[in-house]
């Protein structure tokens, strides 16, 4: 971020799992969403209950965070399982 002239980025350290999703409004979404999704972690019963599809698989936890903050039309990459390039 240095190299683009952001001295003072806004960064908040949080797990994005544990929000309600539904407190994300329309205003709070995104056209590109990027992550590095945590492959094969466990979260907690609390985290699940604010996603409507309960698993406490993190990967799939944070495809349903991705779909919930894009604007329609929006794209969001991740890295996949297996793959190095």
């Amino acid at each position: 971020m240095i190299l683009h002239g952001i001295d003072a980025p806004n960064i908040v350290h949080t797990n994005t799992l544990t929000e309600n999703l539904a407190d994300i409004q329309k205003k709070d979404r995104f056209d590109v969403a990027m992550a590095n999704p945590p492959f094969g972690g466990k979260e907690r019963k609390e985290a699940q209950q604010n996603l409507p599809i309960r698993t406490g698989e993190t990967a799939f936890l944070s495809l349903q965070h991705f779909i919930k903050i894009l604007k329609a039309g929006g794209r969001t990459d991740r890295p996949r399982r297996g793959h190095s390039h």
